[in-house]
């Protein structure tokens, strides 16, 4: 059996306990439900390039975006970015990911 169910809205982020079972309650399972506050970009810097994608980043390309309540990822496979709705393919790559 598959259940579909729409999510309540909730007042904060955080695990709730949820059950699901029969209409009767002869039968009820457990189990916990997440909900995850919405990504927050906090910075970004340096905040323009030229034309050429120029930025006053030391290595003169990078683009220091920081962000709270972001999931935790393993690599920068798992994460996607898009300047001017384009996404970065091979002139504009993730170069790393650190968790805070």
């Amino acid at each position: 059996v598959t259940v579909v169910v729409a999510a309540p809205a909730a007042s904060k982020p955080g695990l709730v306990p949820c059950q699901l079972g029969t209409a009767d309650g002869s039968w009820v399972a457990s189990f916990r439900f997440d909900y995850v506050a919405p990504p927050i970009i906090s910075s970004v810097f340096p905040p323009r390039a030229s034309m050429q994608g120029v930025t006053s980043a030391p290595d003169g390309r990078s683009v220091l975006v920081s962000i709270r309540n972001f999931p935790l990822v393993s690599s920068a496979a798992d994460v996607e970015v898009s300047f001017g709705g384009s996404a970065c393919g091979a002139m504009c790559r993730i170069t790393g990911v650190e968790s805070s």
